[in-house]
């Protein structure tokens, strides 16, 4: 049985190892499906999409997550999203005296409880401020980027007639920082803290009490409610809804860094999965050296300086890192030395390629980033790679003379390699070389 090697890539295709147990095939989701049926033996791990884990540098941005499949999160234009904003790593934020913009408080809740019988009262008393916050100011944060379809709000059925609002403001933003100072309308309070938003409607002379407006369709991160105390009594409001539609705009998730056990030459990657008309769906992968693919750094307050170090003397590691106080915090940044970058998107058409590695690896990391549209979005039904532990070669090096010719001639090329082989490696027999265009002759192989 042949052992080979693929050009600079070292990989262990299935029934190129001389070895049975060298073999071992990792598949991430698709739990409903049966191992792969091969003539080979193997060693087979199942992953689970759900156990992604930020301890463990994996995580999801706007997906939903299944046993059998992955795919962006998509919101129901009949649900109402205020009560579920929390469990969907959103929040509602109100401006407070002093602490300025905070979560809201218990006197707030009536107004996102999902029960028309109880109230929040527009009485200008906006809880213990003694008139220092003037508008009575809601934030709400969809937890990522969606495209609202309409909101709604109202007071008590029995006061339809007399607790309207009489004026107020709604606002927007995507959430780009690059954008902030940049929008028209601004709000905030004391200890300097101001946020800003397009303004989609300014109603002065309101006299309705049953409020639903459309929002235009493009993604959004925050929604801005401002209303001051009415001229003439009361307003109150029983509940305030916000109704979204569409996938979102941009979802990802990032596997957890999967421990090979030992260093092992990276083989295949298969996928299986949709992407609908107008939606996208990246793939890559990175492999390393050690199972932490960032560098974390610490301030040490002697000017500009920052330190991978902690105080006592060791490299920082993602919980140290999460220790230390806010202030000395530095950012994270790849580990560069370690770890590869991420590779270029693999053609998701195709459903399978090769891992990239210029070396035998122990750690991998998979990434999927999906673009979707409000009709059209993705699915990830299974990533499935294969390693051979022990590896084929620890490293081979190569090249290729002459780098440069003239298109359509005959061109005769030498291609030479140097293999490095440790005691445990597999070793290879056979050499393939995978061209553009037919070769018309194979000159000498010595």
């Amino acid at each position: 049985m042949k052992r080979c090697i693929w050009l600079l890539a070292l990989w262990a295709a299935v029934g190129w190892n001389g070895r049975g147990d060298a073999l071992t095939i990792y598949r991430i989701g698709g739990a409903d499906l049966p191992p792969p049926e091969l003539d080979t033996p193997y060693k087979f791990v199942q992953l689970e999409w759900e156990a992604v884990d930020t301890k463990a540098h994996g995580g999801v941005v706007q997906m939903a997550l299944g046993p059998a499949a992955i795919a962006p999160q998509q919101l129901d234009s009949t649900v109402n999203l205020t009560p579920l904003l929390n469990d969907r790593g959103g929040s509602i934020e109100t401006l407070q005296t002093i602490v300025g913009f905070a979560a809201f408080p218990a006197r707030d809740a009536p107004m996102f409880d999902g029960d028309p019988t109880t109230h929040f009262l527009g009485d200008g008393d906006w809880g213990g401020d003694y008139g220092r916050v003037k508008n009575k100011l809601l934030i709400f944060d969809l937890g990522g980027n969606f495209i609202v379809d309409r909101i709604k709000f109202y007071p008590r059925e029995r006061f339809l007639d007399t607790r309207f609002i009489e004026s107020f403001v709604i606002g927007t933003s995507d959430g780009d920082p690059l954008k902030e100072r940049t929008r028209e309308y601004t709000v905030g309070g004391e200890g300097g803290q101001f946020r800003d938003y397009d303004v989609i409607y300014n109603i002065t002379e309101n006299t309705q009490s049953e409020i639903e407006l459309s929002i235009p369709a493009e993604p959004i991160r925050q929604l801005m409610f401002e209303a001051p105390p009415n001229t003439r009594g009361v307003w109150e409001l029983a509940e305030f809804e916000l109704y979204g539609t569409g996938f979102a705009p941009a979802s990802q998730y990032i596997s957890n860094v999967i421990d090979l056990g030992s260093v092992a030459s990276l083989g295949d990657l298969q996928w299986s999965g949709v992407a609908e008309g107008g939606a996208d769906v990246n793939l890559s992968m990175r492999s390393g050296g050690d199972d932490d693919p960032n560098t974390y750094w610490r301030l040490t307050f002697r000017g500009d300086e920052r330190s991978r170090f902690g105080t006592n003397g060791s490299a920082l590691r993602l919980s140290t890192y999460n220790r230390l106080e806010r202030g000395e915090r530095a950012g994270i940044t790849p580990d560069t030395e370690n770890w590869s970058d991420w590779s270029p998107p693999y053609d998701f058409a195709m459903g399978e390629d090769k891992l990239f590695a210029d070396r035998p690896r122990r750690y991998v990391q998979l990434k999927a980033d999906f673009a979707s549209q409000k009709d059209a979005g993705g699915r990830l039904d299974f990533l499935q790679f294969s390693i051979s532990d022990p590896p084929v070669a620890t490293l081979a090096l190569a090249e290729i003379v002459p780098v440069r010719v003239r298109t359509g001639e005959v061109t005769s090329f030498t291609y030479a390699i140097l293999p490095q082989l440790s005691d445990n490696d597999l070793g290879f027999d056979t050499i393939e070389i995978e061209t553009p265009v037919e070769v018309v002759s194979i000159d000498a192989v010595r």
